[in-house]
């Protein structure tokens, strides 16, 4: 009798215990599946932080641009001194007894808060009012229809202009909110990044610690039942 009732208890022991383990295979099977799991979440990241720097690359590029920009801008203000200086001949060209353009000429040296570029005219001005004042220079009157035609050529010349420095403009104004953005939200992103890519490190390591925890305290008593029974069986 004392043999059955041993041998119960132990039979009672060993499947009490590979419920245990069962429910621990349970744990360490859901543990194993959200390291899994995290680790993709990671490479994920991973992913986007390459494609962040990619991003990067980009924008160091556009600044390298923006760079040749702001010197092609340089060299263009350097032209518009040359076009001052063919402005003046150009009222030169044209007579001095002209009162109006006279009048420009004092104003440039009177007036220095002038904006600039109302003090010069593209080359292609020049030479079509050079062109108008040769073809027109034995001429002792000149009709509204002539002065018209005049206006009409340099008003297409200065459209043009206009148009070129705004394009111009857009450009550089395009450059430098990229270069503004890249200063400032790039660079937080990546933190941000690599903060939640260690975040998620930390978070395996400790599931992974957990998981060999749970292992490593897992109840041993079902050895030992089995072990006193055995002994039991021998006496007997």
């Amino acid at each position: 009798m004392n043999f059955q009732a041993s041998k119960k208890r132990a039979n009672s022991q060993i499947e009490s215990q590979q419920s245990q383990i069962a429910e621990l295979q349970a744990t360490s099977f859901a543990l194993q599946q959200k390291v899994d799991d995290l680790q993709k979440e990671i490479k994920e990241l991973q992913s986007q932080n390459h494609k962040l720097n990619h991003h990067i690359k980009i924008l160091k590029d556009q600044n390298d641009d923006l760079k040749f920009t702001q010197q092609k801008e340089a060299t263009f203000m350097i032209e518009v001194e040359h076009l001052r200086t063919d402005n003046q001949r150009l009222i030169t060209l044209l007579g001095s007894q002209n009162k109006d353009l006279r009048f420009l000429s004092s104003l440039e040296t009177q007036n220095s808060d002038l904006p600039e570029c109302l003090l010069w005219v593209p080359q292609k001005a020049f030479e079509i009012a050079h062109q108008f004042r040769e073809k027109y220079k034995d001429s002792d009157y000149l009709g509204d229809k002539q002065i018209q035609l005049l206006l009409f050529e340099l008003n297409k010349v200065w459209a043009v202009s206009q148009f070129e420095q705004q394009k111009l403009q857009n450009s550089i104004n395009n450059l430098e909110k990229q270069k503004i953005q890249s200063k400032t939200n790039v660079p937080y992103s990546e933190f941000q990044l690599s903060q939640q890519v260690e975040r998620l490190k930390k978070q395996i390591k400790d599931l992974k610690k957990e998981n060999l925890d749970l292992y490593a305290n897992r109840p041993e008593r079902g050895t030992r039942s089995i072990r006193i029974a055995s002994a039991n069986n021998t006496r007997k």
